[in-house]
């Protein structure tokens, strides 16, 4: 039975490896787009940067092409959502993942990060983040399970 299991797990993390792989590109991509909007958003804002909610109200399973559903979202001390703050083109129709752009500041100013998350057949949620600007490294993260199912 055990190495039952063994083969059920190695079939899960080929899934999940896939994932990451067209996740990750996607993200890049993302990130480039984003920050250039960031720039601009933060000059005009006394260097505070946009905080986006999930794009997503749940995870994606298997990296399943999704339309985000949250993009009219909006945090409670800010006014734009994604929809106000990303221009056509910028976001793809759908995405395999859900997306979140966290704010933060400390001593050396604001920053912000992006992260991304996804779910496996099996249920296991895993989450990336990228610290875009600011001085908290800690927020670059590579993918880490966070949540087993059972």
């Amino acid at each position: 039975m055990a190495a039952w299991g063994a083969f059920i797990q190695s079939i899960d993390m080929a899934t999940l490896k896939e994932i990451q792989d067209k996740v990750d590109p996607i993200l890049a991509a993302l990130a480039t787009k984003i920050d250039t909007r960031q720039v601009a958003y933060s000059s005009a804002r006394g260097g505070r940067y946009f905080q986006g909610l999930w794009t997503s109200s749940g995870n994606i399973k298997d990296g399943v092409d999704t339309a985000p559903n949250r993009l009219s979202g909006k945090p409670t001390d800010q006014t734009e959502s994604w929809n106000d703050f990303l221009q056509a083109g910028d976001l793809p129709s759908t995405l395999p993942c859900r997306l979140e752009c966290n704010v933060y500041r400390n001593g050396s100013g604001w920053g912000y990060y992006l992260a991304v998350e996804i779910e496996t057949q099996s249920g296991d949620v895993y989450r990336r983040s990228r610290n875009m600007r600011g001085s908290d490294s800690a927020h670059t993260v590579a993918w880490r399970k966070l949540v087993a199912k059972g």
